[in-house]
């Protein structure tokens, strides 16, 4: 009966002490040993695009934009002006406030207009969206320049070029982009090869006459 006793007092002091020492997990949903409820899950999307066919359409709100021009794709030249869409849109289910976009620009391209202010030593454009309801989305544009034909790499027929977008709001939630377009140099010095047209075609068949006469006397003459 004493070991009994001894065995159900140890027992017993186990329960205690665990109970005790027991770890204060938060109510499902909830977090800390105080239940506070975490804000929920902030998301935004960044989606970076860039116009080809601007001509066409008129204006830059109108014109077809995709995500990237490879080497294969059209070549803008020297001079031209490049059109870029930035897309924000919040996908979460709750309001993100002070949402801010800044668009880098690439190497050999500068700012011309557009939304946002314009950074000269950084040639990056900082556009303050405001905010952003649940499930709302912005664009905004702007409208770049390619620099002159010698500013452009010497060492390349075809410059490929990488424009960079990222956002922030005040609760933390960031998203980046990019869009990739070409630029090809003029091939200067080239002169223009004429065109075939009759008097073309009358001066080739005078000098093969010439030249058929010239091997005809020489073959009597020997």
């Amino acid at each position: 009966m004493k070991i009994r006793a001894i065995t159900i007092f140890v027992l017993t002091l186990a329960i205690v002490v665990a109970v005790a020492n027991k770890p204060a997990f938060a109510d499902e949903g909830a977090y800390g040993q105080y239940g506070q409820y975490p804000t929920a899950s902030q998301t935004i999307l960044m989606d970076k695009m860039v116009a080809y066919d601007v001509a066409s359409k008129g204006a830059v709100e109108n014109t077809d934009y995709v995500d990237n021009l490879s080497v294969s794709d059209y070549h803008f030249k020297p001079n031209q002006q490049v059109y870029f869409k930035l897309k924000v849109k919040n996908t979460s289910d709750n309001k993100l406030t002070d949402v801010v976009v800044t668009d880098t620009l690439p190497d050999y391209v500068t700012f011309v207009d557009g939304d946002g202010t314009y950074n000269k030593d950084e040639n990056s454009v900082t556009v303050k969206a405001g905010d952003l309801d649940a499930n709302q989305e912005k664009n905004f544009y702007i409208t770049a320049k390619i620099l002159n034909q010698d500013q452009l790499p010497s060492d390349k027929g075809i410059v490929c070029m990488t424009n960079k977008s990222s956002v922030n709001t005040d609760q933390g939630a960031t998203d980046g982009d990019t869009a990739q377009f070409c630029v090809e140099k003029e091939v200067l010095g080239v002169q223009n090869v004429p065109a075939t047209g009759p008097e073309l075609w009358a001066f080739l068949t005078a000098t093969q006459l010439i030249a058929l006469g010239a091997g005809l006397k020489l073959r009597k003459m020997s």
